[in-house]
């Protein structure tokens, strides 16, 4: 194992005895809107908009794959297409439009779901949003192997994805969430199928590793956001009278202090600056380092 994979391990187990008081968070939303297609694959306006009402029938979710394209998924920087990997079929968000409704109200800060995600996922941060990444379709064999999100901003913390319903409902399609600690959690699709007038909603860190098992049975619909948080800026001011010696102390003070609230340790901080020192070695650019609930986000 090479320096920059000890590193790595260092941080990763390191992340994990950060405490926190949750990984997931799930619940129920009700007032689930029509779906409305404008736009085709290639962003050309539709001649005349199709509009989907709720719950979805099998035509209707095959209307909807004829005007997505099959979902990629993230190496690095690439966008690649492999069915052994992920299958299933997205529109994307200028494809669509939905309607002011009292599901779109349940998407605001202050609505009971993302106060559930705020406290759940990022506590520390001074408020969280939802933005709208792609409505995505999964069919029979459709599926999705165990990996992580990709990060899109320093503000980018979870995942959330909410339920839509359809006629038949699906089968299979368990999506499995690992925690750093404990059981994995598990959403069947018994958990996942509802009534016409209310949907499923989880959510979760973006680097947490998940699949979706395929699909048996059905089609499984999915709303996907990035949740994003805004958190307050650390002062980094130090006061005159204060010597270096007397802000060490302090610092050794507050850690031992904030142990157990989320903070991480200072090993954690100094592996993460020799995974910066290795990596500027390659890659000459001053990159900047965030700290979130269970995450550390590096940025070039």
């Amino acid at each position: 194992m090479g320096e920059f994979e000890k590193l790595q391990q260092e941080i990763e187990d390191g992340l994990r005895r950060i405490p926190h008081d949750s990984e997931i968070c799930s619940g129920a939303i009700l007032g689930l809107p029509p779906i409305r297609i404008v736009q085709d694959a290639k962003g050309e306006p539709l001649d005349k908009p199709l509009t989907l009402r709720l719950p979805l029938s099998g035509e209707d979710c095959e209307r909807l794959i004829a005007l997505g394209v099959k979902t990629p998924f993230g190496k690095g920087s690439q966008k690649l297409q492999d069915d052994e990997v992920r299958l299933g079929w997205q529109l994307e968000p200028q494809q669509l439009s939905i309607p002011t409704t009292r599901f779109a109200r349940a998407l605001l800060p202050s609505s009971k779901m993302m106060k559930s995600i705020h406290r759940a996922l990022c506590a520390d941060a001074k408020s969280v949003s939802a933005e709208f990444y792609k409505l995505v379709v999964y069919g029979v064999g459709g599926h999705f192997v165990k990996h992580r999100d990709t990060l899109r901003s320093a503000n980018h913390v979870g995942t959330l994805l909410i339920g839509l319903p359809t006629e038949d409902g699906f089968e299979g399609g368990e999506l499995v969430v690992d925690q750093p600690t404990g059981e994995p959690f598990r959403m069947s699709a018994e958990d996942w199928n509802f009534d016409d007038m209310s949907s499923s909603y989880v959510a979760f860190f973006t680097d947490a590793e998940h699949e979706l098992r395929p699909i048996t049975k059905g089609y499984r619909l999915t709303m996907m956001y990035h949740i994003m948080a805004e958190f307050e800026p650390k002062s980094q001011d130090v006061k005159e009278e204060e010597s270096p010696e007397d802000c060490e102390e302090k610092e050794s003070d507050n850690e031992e202090k904030t142990e157990g609230k989320g903070v991480p340790s200072k090993s954690l901080v100094s592996a993460v600056e020799q995974m910066l020192q290795l990596m500027q070695e390659t890659k000459p650019v001053k990159p900047e380092l965030h700290w979130r609930w269970r995450s550390v986000f590096l940025f070039f």
